[in-house]
C-alpha cells in the first residue's frame, strides 16, 4: 500500500511542478511582448489617420511597433483575416491603442470590437475626439472622465498632442528628442 500512495504523490508533485513551470513561461512571454501601437479608428476617418501615422513616424514609429488598418504597409497583409490579424496581435504584444473617436467610429461594429477588446485586455490607450463629435458621446468601454484630444478645442489641443506624445515615448521607449 505504501509504494502506491507514494508514487502517487510523486505523481503529483511532478504535476505541480510542470504547471509551476507552464505559468512561469506565461509570465516570461508576457514580459517579453514588443510594444506595437494600434490606432483604431473608422475607415470612413483614413485621412486623420493617415495624418497620425505621419506625425508618428516623425516620434520613431515604423512598420514593426505601429498597426493602422487605412494606411498601407501599417495595415492587414493582402490575404490575411482582418479579425484574426486583430486578434493575434492583440495577443502577441504589449498593445497601446490610440482610439480615435468619431460618429463613424461608434457605426462601425469592427471599431466597437476593438474597444471591447481595448477594455478586457484592459490595453493602455488614449483617446482622439475627431473634428466634429464631443467628449460628452463617448460611450462605452471608453472612460469619458479620461482626459483626451480634442481636436475641435483649440486652446488646449497642442497641449495635449505634446502630452500624449510624452506618454508615448516612455511606453515605446523612443528617443526624446526626437520629432
Amino acid at each position: 500500500m505504501a509504494p502506491k500512495v507514494t508514487r502517487q504523490l510523486i505523481q503529483e508533485v511532478q504535476e505541480q511542478i510542470k504547471q509551476q513551470k507552464k505559468n512561469e513561461q506565461k509570465v516570461e512571454t508576457k514580459k517579453e511582448k514588443q510594444p506595437l501601437l494600434f490606432i483604431s479608428h473608422s475607415s470612413e476617418d483614413e485621412k486623420i489617420a493617415t495624418s497620425l501615422v505621419k506625425m508618428l513616424r516623425t516620434l520613431g514609429f515604423n512598420k514593426k511597433n505601429l498597426f493602422c488598418s487605412s494606411v498601407p504597409g501599417y495595415d492587414i497583409p493582402e490575404g490575411e483575416d482582418i479579425y484574426d490579424t486583430l486578434a493575434a496581435k492583440f495577443m502577441e504584444y504589449d498593445i497601446y491603442v490610440i482610439l480615435l473617436l468619431s460618429k463613424n467610429y461608434y457605426d462601425s461594429v469592427a471599431c466597437l470590437n476593438e474597444m471591447g477588446a481595448t477594455w478586457v485586455l484592459k490595453a493602455k490607450y488614449s483617446t482622439i475626439v475627431c473634428p466634429g463629435f464631443t467628449v460628452p458621446e463617448i460611450k462605452g468601454a471608453v472612460n469619458p472622465r479620461k482626459m483626451a484630444v480634442v481636436q475641435d478645442d483649440s486652446k488646449r489641443v497642442n497641449g495635449k498632442l505634446n502630452q500624449l506624445k510624452v506618454h508615448l515615448i516612455e511606453f515605446f521607449h523612443l528617443l526624446a528628442n526626437q520629432g
